[in-house]
Order: structure tokens, then sequence, then C-alpha cells
């Protein structure tokens, strides 16, 4: 590891671990993560593919071994996510705030792996280029935790309320 990126790398790695599993387990992505489309055929099977590249990116970033490898891997395949299977949904449900919290959960888990993969990158840290993807990944993560705190407003009833 190049730069510190603190104890929250391994937790990350985890949280992709448990995410990958229950994808190979149950033959389905994550709900949150991975909105595979109706139309969209081999539903298993990316799955199963998704699943083999979220625990194998998991333990590289937990074991600390390829962590830019496993970081990109992980913000490859989230970027797709976020890009191909959930903006569509969040802009023909623009009135839904369970698609604005499941879009933006995604975008944040996939900011994070951005962050990793430029705090582990050497030409990142000297002021390279990619130094401006860890930027532009802080400035998405910090657009999700508004859209986390605006959706509590706006849409009350699509937030677990306790009495």
């Amino acid at each position: 590891m190049l730069r510190s990126t603190g104890f929250g790398q391994i937790p990350f790695g985890l949280a992709m671990i448990a995410s990958g599993v229950q994808n190979v387990v149950y033959g389905e992505g994550v709900e949150s993560l991975e909105r595979f489309p109706a139309w969209l055929p081999g539903h298993r099977e990316l799955a199963y593919l998704t699943g083999i590249i979220l625990v194998a990116a998991g333990i590289g970033l937990v074991l600390n071994r390829m962590t830019r490898l496993a970081a990109l891997s992980i913000a490859l395949l989230l970027s797709v996510s976020v890009i191909a299977l959930h903006l569509p949904n969040l802009l023909a449900a623009l009135h839904d705030g369970g698609e604005w919290t499941a879009s933006a959960e995604t975008l944040a888990f996939c900011a994070a792996a951005w962050m990793l993969a430029a705090a582990n990158d050497e030409s990142a840290l000297q002021g390279g280029g990619r130094a401006r993807i860890g930027r532009v990944a802080r400035y998405c993560f910090a657009g999700c935790l508004l859209v986390f705190g605006l959706v509590h407003f706006a849409y009350p009833d699509s937030v677990a309320l306790c009495s």
C-alpha cells in the first residue's frame, strides 16, 4: 500500500467478499448493487461472474495483495452497474426514493473503490492525471451522502421510520 488508506480497506474488502458470496450462493445479483434488467439474458451466469470478481478482488483488498488491481476491478464492475443498470432505472423513475437510494448506494461503493485505486497508484500520489480520479471519486461519494440525506426529507415513505 503506497498511501495509508486506513482501516477502511479491510471492511470494504469484506463487504465485497460478502456480496460476491451472495451472488454465487443465490445465483442472482445483489439487488441494490446489480439490478439485472428482465430483457438481459444470463442472469445466473452474470451473477456467478460478478460474484467471483467481487470475491477475488475483496480478498486482494483484505490481504493487501495487488490492491490497486483489486480496487480497479471493483470500480470498473460497479461503474458499469451504475451506468448500464442503475441510471436507466433512475431516469425512468425520478420520483422514486428507493431508486435514488439504490443508485446512490452503488455509486458510493463505486467511488470508494476508485478512491482505493487512486490511493494505491504511485503516479496519482505524484499529482498525475490519476489523482483527478481520486478527487472526482471523493466528490461522487460526497454527492451520494447528499442524496441519502435528501431522500429522508423528499421521500419519507421510502425511508424506514422508527416509532
